[in-house]
């Protein structure tokens, strides 16, 4: 019996000391869509530069568009004070045999003062002042002097393919080209006007991105400065007594 209970106490030996069992791995949970962490949204390459695409190149809220009829009215003045003395000259000095030289550097210092002077000086023309409007781009600064005088050329342009048109009867197909190039360039700044007439701008306004804004004075100008701003009072008590007469006319027809 010795050797049965030796054989027992050895099975029992091994197995008290077998190895226990590994547990079985456990699956990794992926986290829930709560548990993520929210994305930044990316700007994008617009928004990167600045200025958004709904900004663009729109008038600065600041401003506001200056009525049509003020815009007209600046634009004959500084038809008249620009080639108002140059355009005769030239007529004199082709049709005459008179000397227009006078004439003709008067028009060219008044036309230097108005296309050049003011407006790199202080932004705007003598029609400007005189209706009360100024220019802006649409980052709020002052549009280069180059503008006035690119924005004053469609009149005379049209007028001289009027001349070259004149003419083609003597000099032949090249004036007839030359009056073809002034003309489709009058038509396509009457185009960008219609296509930008709730922005008011002509061609070169769409180019520069120009907008024709209303001035108000401040009353601290001085010197020169407030001398032109005058300009606009004048032509203010003046419309302003044209209007008064009109309607105490109708007035006075009505009675």
């Amino acid at each position: 019996m010795g050797l049965l209970d030796k054989v027992e106490a050895d099975g029992s030996k091994k197995e008290g000391t077998a190895s226990p069992k590994k547990p079985a791995p456990r699956k990794r949970q992926k986290p829930s869509d709560t548990s993520r962490r929210p994305q930044k949204a990316r700007p994008s390459r617009r928004q990167k530069g600045g200025r958004s695409a709904a900004t663009g190149r729109s008038m600065p809220s600041d401003y506001v568009l200056a009525r049509m009829a003020a815009r007209r009215a600046g634009r004959l003045v500084d038809f008249l004070v620009t080639w108002g003395l140059v355009i005769p000259a030239l007529f004199l000095m082709v049709a005459t045999t008179g000397d227009p030289t006078i004439a003709l550097l008067s028009g060219i210092l008044l036309a230097s003062i108005d296309l050049f002077i003011l407006p790199i000086w202080l932004g705007r023309s003598v029609g400007h002042f005189t209706a009360r409007i100024k220019t802006v781009t649409h980052k709020g600064e002052n549009p280069l002097f180059l503008y006035h005088i690119m924005a004053v050329l469609t009149l005379p342009i049209f007028v001289l393919g009027l001349i070259f048109l004149l003419m083609a009867a003597d000099q032949g197909k090249s004036m007839v080209i030359a009056a073809v190039f002034c003309f489709l360039y009058v038509l396509a700044d009457y185009i960008v006007r219609l296509l930008r007439s709730e922005q008011r701008q002509g061609l070169w306004e769409m180019i520069f991105g120009v907008y024709h804004v209303a001035h108000v004075p401040t009353g601290k100008e001085k010197g020169w400065v407030a001398r032109l701003e005058n300009l606009g009072t004048m032509a203010e008590e003046r419309f302003a007594k044209k209007d008064g007469d009109e309607t105490e006319e109708s007035d006075e027809d009505d009675a």
